[in-house]
């Protein structure tokens, strides 16, 4: 699994996750294979695809392991996508010849020994991937700067619990309802919402660095590893037992 301030990239070893949402847009390659995807009531047979954010969804492989992006809604990758592929649908079926040109780039690489261990792709491929995908577009989309500040603090803190509503406030100026209300409008999702994701997103950042599951969720803002296991299972499809995000990476 590899980070960046954007999105994930990761080679995904889940066998079959249940019907879920959340908050990033996804972008899947088939390594070998087909995938079988269902998005909300649709369901189709493709090499690639890219998702919508905050729609049913689940998607499996002939064979394992598949591609999988994870782009955050406030980036200006999140918007490329949209403009280039979904235009406002629930997803996008990639064409054959993208998905061969971003398998072949995965093949030139699949032996080489610098390889990242933790997801079995070397530093660089990421970058390749998206100039062929047309994903160049780099930063963070523009909100009023209440917004920008809020979500800036969600990003950098280390742990996200119950009073951060309380500090969020008092940092935007705003009464509660009155920043979920701009929030919403702004971003697209309730502050709630985003708060839960962002929890998600730093379990998995320390557990990928060498923290245990229990002790990374409760630094997270979690209440309690079973609380995040729920969460984890509602949002990703996925019980606490099927992930093994150091070896094998799982989505975040």
């Amino acid at each position: 699994m590899q980070y960046f301030f954007d999105h994930i990239f990761f080679k995904a070893f889940y066998p079959a996750p249940s019907m879920h949402r959340h908050f990033a847009k996804h972008m899947i390659f088939a390594l070998d294979g087909f995938l079988h995807c269902k998005i909300n009531g649709d369901e189709c047979t493709c090499r690639g695809i890219v998702i919508q954010s905050n729609c049913m969804h689940t998607v499996l492989s002939d064979k394992m392991p598949m591609l999988v992006y994870l782009f955050d809604e406030t980036c200006k990758r999140a918007e490329c996508l949209n403009e280039l592929y979904l235009k406002d649908a629930d997803y996008a079926v990639l064409s054959d010849t993208l998905c061969g040109k971003v398998c072949a780039v995965l093949d030139e690489k699949a032996n080489v020994a610098q390889a990242d261990e933790k997801c079995g792709i070397q530093p660089g491929t990421d970058e390749k991937i998206l100039k062929i995908c047309g994903l160049e577009r780099e930063g963070v989309l523009e909100y009023d700067k209440r917004i920008r500040r809020v979500l800036d603090i969600i990003d950098t803190s280390e742990t996200l619990e119950a009073g951060i509503m309380s500090a969020l406030c008092k940092e935007a100026f705003l009464s509660e309802s009155g920043l979920s209300h701009l929030f919403r409008k702004q971003v697209g999702i309730s502050i709630a919402s985003y708060l839960v994701f962002a929890k998600l997103s730093k379990t998995y950042r320390y557990v990928l660095a060498g923290e245990s599951v229990t002790d990374a969720a409760v630094r997270a803002g979690f209440s309690s590893a079973s609380h995040f296991a729920a969460v984890n299972k509602k949002l990703f499809g996925l019980s606490i037992t099927e992930l093994d995000p150091v070896n094998k990476a799982r989505p975040f």
